[in-house]
C-alpha cells in the first residue's frame, strides 16, 4: 500500500497559501486606494446688498403751487389725460402698512403733502363711486425723501381710454424660478418726447415672496429700503434712455406661485406710467446649475462598510499569479516523479 505523497500535499498548501496571500495583498491595496467622496457643490454666489445713499444732491425741483398746502414731502397734479388739465376734487391716498394720509386735489388738480417723514407706501387715486373716471396707473411706489419733495403727477381719463405719454418697459429674467432662486427686473425708460423731462425718478415695490438685494441703474444714484428700490436718474433728453435691474432673491419658503411686479415712472412734466412683468415660483429648492456638457451626478453618501475596487486589473492579476505558481509547482513535481521512475522501468524490461 502506497504512502500518502507528503511532498505533494505540501506543494499544493503552498500554491493555496500563495493565492490567498495574493488576494489579500489586492485587498489591502483595494482599501487604501478607494476614492474619497465629491466634494459638496460650493454654495452660490450672492449680490451685495445696495446701500442706502446720501440724499439726492443738485437743485431741489420746483414745488407745483397747490391750495392743498406746501410741498414738503410729496405734490403733483391729477391730469386729466385727454383734455390735459387739471382734474379738481379728487381724493389723492399714500398709504403704507397699517396707515394711510389723505388729501384732495384743488381747483387746478393741484395736491401737496406736508411732512410725512421717510417710510415707503404706495399712491392711488380714490375714485368715487358711480364716477366715469378712471385711473391708468395704480400702486404707484414711494418713498420721501426728507428736505427734497418728490413731484407725482397722476392721470385719469373719462369715457374714452388714454395712457400717459410714457410708459416703462419691464421683464424678468428668468422668468421662471425655483424657491431659493434669484431674479432680476430689468426696467427700461426711454424718453420719446420732443422735450427734456426732468426729475426722473423709477421705483418698485416688490411683492411678498421675493427679498430685494440690489438696484442698479446706469444713470443717476439709487436707493433701497426692505422690498422698495428706487433709481434717482434725474433729466432725461429726448431720444435717451436709461435701464435699471432690481435683483431678488426668491424666499426659501416661498409658495409655487406667479408673482406680479410693477415698476413706476415718475417725471414732473407729465402723468406717472406704469409697466409690470410676472415670474413664476415653482419646484423644488435652489440647486447649483450643473456644467454645460455634463451630467448631474449626486455626491456619494456614507457607508457602514468600506468600498472595494472591482475585481478587475490588479485584482485578476493577482489571483492569475497564485494560480500559476500552483500549476507550476505540480507540473514540477509530476516531472521529478516521472524521472525517478525512468531506472526501474529499463530494469524490467532487461529481464
Amino acid at each position: 500500500m502506497n504512502k500518502p505523497d507528503i511532498s505533494v500535499t505540501r506543494l499544493l498548501l503552498t500554491a493555496v497559501a500563495s493565492t490567498l496571500l495574493a488576494t489579500v495583498l489586492y485587498l489591502a491595496i483595494a482599501l487604501v486606494t478607494t476614492p474619497a467622496p465629491a466634494a459638496a457643490h460650493p454654495p452660490r454666489p450672492t449680490l451685495t446688498p445696495t446701500s442706502l445713499p446720501p440724499a439726492p444732491t443738485g437743485p431741489a425741483p420746483t414745488p407745483i403751487p397747490s391750495a392743498a398746502g406746501p410741498c414738503e414731502s410729496i405734490c403733483g397734479q391729477v391730469v386729466d389725460l385727454a383734455s390735459g388739465t387739471g382734474e379738481a376734487g379728487l381724493v389723492v391716498r399714500f398709504s403704507g402698512d397699517g396707515w394711510s394720509v389723505e388729501t384732495t386735489s384743488d381747483p387746478g388738480g393741484d395736491y401737496a403733502y406736508g411732512r410725512l417723514g421717510s417710510d415707503a407706501g404706495v399712491l392711488n387715486l380714490v375714485i368715487p363711486e358711480g364716477s366715469d373716471l378712471r385711473a391708468p396707473a395704480g400702486d404707484v411706489a414711494i418713498a420721501p425723501v426728507p428736505g427734497q419733495p418728490i413731484v407725482v403727477n397722476l392721470g385719469v381719463y373719462g369715457a374714452a381710454w388714454a395712457a400717459p405719454p410714457l410708459v416703462p418697459t419691464v421683464r424678468a429674467e428668468p422668468s421662471w424660478v425655483r424657491p431659493g432662486g434669484q431674479v432680476t427686473f430689468t426696467v427700461q425708460v426711454a424718453n420719446s418726447l420732443s422735450t427734456r423731462i426732468s426729475g426722473v425718478l423709477v421705483t418698485d415695490l416688490l411683492p411678498d415672496g421675493l427679498s430685494l438685494i440690489g438696484v442698479v441703474s446706469d444713470q443717476g444714484s439709487t436707493a433701497r429700503a426692505g422690498n422698495y428700490g428706487a433709481a434717482f436718474v434725474g433729466d432725461m433728453d429726448p431720444g435717451s434712455s436709461v435701464t435699471i435691474q432690481f435683483v431678488a432673491d426668491v424666499l426659501p419658503e416661498a409658495a409655487s406661485t406667479t408673482l406680479r411686479n410693477q415698476a413706476s415712472l415718475i417725471y414732473r412734466e407729465h402723468a406717472a406710467g406704469q409697466a409690470a412683468a410676472s415670474v413664476t415660483v415653482g419646484g423644488a429648492p435652489y440647486a447649483a446649475p450643473t456644467p454645460a456638457g455634463s451630467e448631474p451626478t449626486a455626491p456619494p453618501g456614507p457607508t457602514s462598510t468600506p468600498t472595494l475596487l472591482p475585481v478587475t486589473g490588479f485584482g485578476l492579476t493577482a489571483l492569475g499569479a497564485g494560480l500559476g505558481m500552483a500549476a507550476t509547482a505540480l507540473l514540477a513535481h509530476r516531472l521529478r516523479k516521472s524521472r525517478r521512475q525512468k531506472p526501474s522501468d529499463s530494469s524490467e524490461r532487461a529481464e
